[in-house]
């Protein structure tokens, strides 16, 4: 699932939407932006309302160092600048010594740098930049090009890059903590491969921020997966530019604890200055809210970790484990669906519950790719369910179709215990065609054949009419029986009102043979007992069929049906009806194989 995550676009885009909305959930249900963090926001009423004094923008970069000299009163803990102060400023050069006169003596204030790419500017060798700069010298050939802050050989140690590279959907959701030269020349040249030997490394901003306290501990991952801290476009307490400077110019006691011990990040949310950035947070977030993210991250240390994706195997193990558990219990494919949907939803429910520990141990990249195996397995186990009850009734069909009326064989479908032996009270009915041997004497093979076709096709249709299960034709006789695979309780009526509606048949197919044929003649046996019902025989040659001492007693009456009457029933048959018939008595009469005496009776007169 990882490796399909990573190569197919729209796997990927799951990731990243799974990823965005876990982590906008955990924002809005879990986000506290660090205290100690404060924007100074040149927003769209700074620009306008400093119109007059300062002109258009940009701005001389002597309104800076009045804003940072103005403000400290106020024991600011650190200054980061969130804008580019590279390029000279050729009509106002006092201005731009005067910043850099300041910023030399602030050993609080921390200012930008970008790193361009390859061919986009003036390459400088790496090694003429001031010792500091560089957290990990390298090569002495290489080059770099980048945009450098104004002043930056003064105080190198606090030059920071701010470069950060959105995802492949345009979704800002980590920044760099270091960048690798070797790296970045690899990824402008499109190439995964690095130079050997040392490379120069340079801090990021956020590193730059958090490693001023030496005690802290930093991460030594390349860039920063982030842990937004709450739902608004800019979650972290702020202030208009215009406002900051009119305090640094005077200063009120009043905001003393609004600066006191505060990192100022002073950015742009202004949207002429194009610095919104698209985040899993809002489509236009200031940049400057981004790296005070990343800052927060770092000083509480709550960034997202990035686990390999193989521990997953355990939890999708387990979602297989349960569907494939539930496949092999559920009997039907409703039952099956019901159980896999609330398997599925339990270990969805538990994926929402866990996601606060998912973001604590780097699961939360691999909520996407669970989510699209829930799914999936609840279709994929669904769908081999809906297969596996299709085949189930393809082969239910096939295999009683050929014993029982359609009708009864599609109340039969889905029940996989269909074929299996079972001990069941049951119904026996045997009837035999009288005088077959002389009246095949008569016809040739062919005529006998359409003969017996005829009538067992006559015959047979008014068994299914009556719900009788048919169990074979030996020669000229057919056995069926009531009670399997359906239990019925009415079995002796309905083998009673067959066998009467069995001699109706007759009367009429006599009527419709040649008068030298009409001495065809048939003999009933019905028999009322306990069978064993279920399938016998091999793969090649399986049949549906009833065997036990019931079986033989309604063969047996069957064949003395020529002496006591054309339709005889036992006692056990008798006395199993629900309703009356014109049975009379034969006596107690002795079947041949049999020691005892067995009462009868006739259907009929």
């Amino acid at each position: 699932m990882a490796i399909l995550s990573h190569y197919f676009g729209y796997l990927q885009a799951l990731r990243w939407y799974s990823l965005d909305l876990s982590n906008r959930w955990h924002a809005a249900s879990a986000g506290q932006p660090h205290p100690d963090i404060l924007l100074i926001d040149i927003d769209d009423v700074s620009l306008t309302s400093l119109a007059p004094e300062l002109g258009s923008w940009p701005w001389p970069r002597s309104v800076y160092a009045y804003l940072i000299e103005g403000l400290q009163p106020y024991q600011v803990q650190s200054w980061v600048i969130d804008v580019l102060l590279t390029e000279a400023d050729k009509d106002r050069p006092d201005d731009d010594a005067f910043w850099i006169e300041t910023a030399s003596r602030q050993p609080n204030l921390f200012l930008s740098a970008v790193i361009l790419p390859a061919g986009q500017g003036e390459a400088i060798p790496a090694a003429a930049l001031p010792a500091g700069l560089a957290l990990q010298k390298g090569a002495a050939e290489q080059r770099i090009t980048a945009l450098w802050p104004l002043g930056f050989h003064a105080l190198p140690e606090r030059v920071g890059m701010i470069n950060a590279v959105p995802d492949e959907d345009g979704i800002f959701r980590r920044y760099p903590l270091r960048h690798s030269l070797a790296a970045l020349e690899a990824s402008a040249h499109k190439r995964q491969d690095n130079a050997a030997g040392e490379q120069w490394v340079f801090a990021a901003m956020p590193w730059r921020v958090a490693g001023a306290d030496q005690g802290r501990t930093l991460p030594q991952q390349q860039e920063l997966w982030l842990t937004f801290q709450g739902t608004e476009a800019v979650p972290y307490p702020s202030i208009s530019f215009v406002k900051a400077f009119q305090l640094a110019l005077a200063p009120q006691a009043e905001y003393a604890e609004v600066f006191r011990n505060k990192i100022l990040i002073v950015g742009s949310s202004a949207v002429g200055l194009a610095d919104l950035k698209n985040t899993a947070i809002a489509p236009q977030q200031p940049g400057m809210v981004l790296l005070a993210t990343a800052i927060d991250n770092l000083l509480q240390q709550n960034a997202l970790h990035r686990q390999s994706d193989s521990w997953l195997l355990l939890l999708l193990c387990w979602q297989l484990a349960g569907l494939l558990l539930l496949y092999k219990k559920q009997t039907g494919f409703g039952r099956f669906c019901i159980s896999s949907a609330g398997w599925t939803l339990l270990n969805g429910l538990l994926l929402l519950t866990s996601l606060p520990v998912f973001m604590q141990i780097g699961w939360l990249f691999a909520s996407g790719p669970i989510w699209l195996w829930l799914l999936l397995s609840f279709a994929g186990f669904n769908t081999l369910a809906a297969l596996r009850e299709y085949l189930q009734r393809q082969h239910t069909t096939r295999l009683f179709g050929r014993f029982l009326d359609p009708r009864v064989v599609a109340s039969l479908v889905g029940q996989n215990q269909i074929g299996a032996a079972e001990k069941c009270q049951i119904t026996v009915l045997f009837t035999d065609i009288r005088g077959f041997t002389s009246l095949s004497e008569q016809l040739d093979a062919t005529e006998v054949m359409a003969l017996l076709n005829r009538y067992f096709a006559m015959q047979v249709n008014t068994l299914f009419e009556y719900n009788a299960t048919l169990d074979k034709f030996i020669g000229d006789a057919i056995m069926a029986f009531w009670g399997a695979p359906l239990t019925q309780p009415n079995q002796a009526d309905l083998a009673l009102q067959a066998a009467t509606a069995m001699v109706e048949n007759l009367q009429q197919f006599k009527a419709s043979l040649p008068a030298a044929l009409r001495q065809f003649d048939i003999g009933i046996g019905i028999h009322t007992g306990e069978a064993v019902v279920g399938m016998l025989g091999t793969e090649q040659r399986l049949e549906y069929t009833a065997i036990g001492d019931t079986v033989n007693i309604a063969s047996r009456l069957e064949s003395v049906s020529k002496t006591y009457g054309r339709v005889l029933c036992s006692e056990q048959t008798r006395q199993a009806l629900t309703a009356e018939y014109p049975l009379y008595s034969v006596g107690a009469v002795q079947l041949k194989g049999r020691q005892a005496s067995i009462q009868i009776y006739r259907l009929g007169d």
